[in-house]
């Protein structure tokens, strides 16, 4: 009896569902259809509109490494005509004569012992710097062939930098001299006060 009994409520159960599936979906169609309010509406409305990308909107985009770019050209640009200007510049101002002589010093030494420092101080720096040429050419004679014009520049730059320095000791010296056979400032002030013996 209770076998009997399971087919008929699944029967009766199948069919209450039946019967109201149709009417759920009345529901739903009137409620569809009934006239939305205003704010339903603007509702609506802000959902629905979305943004369609044309080929437009997106060559405005720009990432961070096209305004990078762009503003590297630009600096370009306008270095390239402050060199154009001062290219200009240069041909039409005369040519001044440049200064022939000794490059100025670092410094100018206010006594001998200043100058005796600096001049000690220059000759360290050309022992360095002659050092490090020679550690230069001795790579420069083991280096591959595509870092050997590497190295050639190098050298010629530090050689350079070699001469200058050897031209500030050197006028460092011309100082110092100048500063020995001088009389200091002091002594002749006071010899320029006294008068004239008679």
């Amino acid at each position: 009896m209770k076998l009997k009994l399971v087919p008929a409520l699944l029967i009766v159960t199948a069919g209450a569902a039946g019967a109201w599936l149709p009417v759920s979906a009345q529901e739903t169609t009137q409620a569809s259809q009934t006239p939305d309010t205003p704010k339903q509406e603007a509702k609506r409305a802000v959902k629905k509109a979305r943004k369609v990308w044309s080929d437009d909107d997106v060559t405005k985009l720009r990432s961070p490494e096209d305004a990078y770019a762009e503003e590297k050209e630009a600096q370009a640009d306008k270095a390239a005509a402050t060199d154009q200007d001062a290219a200009a510049a240069r041909q039409a101002a005369p040519a001044k004569p440049e200064k022939k002589g000794p490059p100025a010093a670092l410094a100018n030494p206010k006594s001998s012992d200043d100058a005796d420092r600096m001049i000690a101080w220059e000759d360290r720096d050309i022992a360095a710097q002659e050092e490090y040429i020679d550690r230069v050419q001795k790579q420069l004679m083991d280096a591959p062939p595509e870092d050997q014009e590497r190295l050639r520049n190098l050298l010629q730059d530090r050689i350079k930098i070699l001469q200058q320095t050897r031209q500030e000791r050197k006028a460092l010296l011309e100082k110092k001299d100048e500063m020995t056979q001088k009389p200091p400032a002091g002594d002749n002030a006071a010899e320029s006060a006294q008068p004239p013996a008679r």
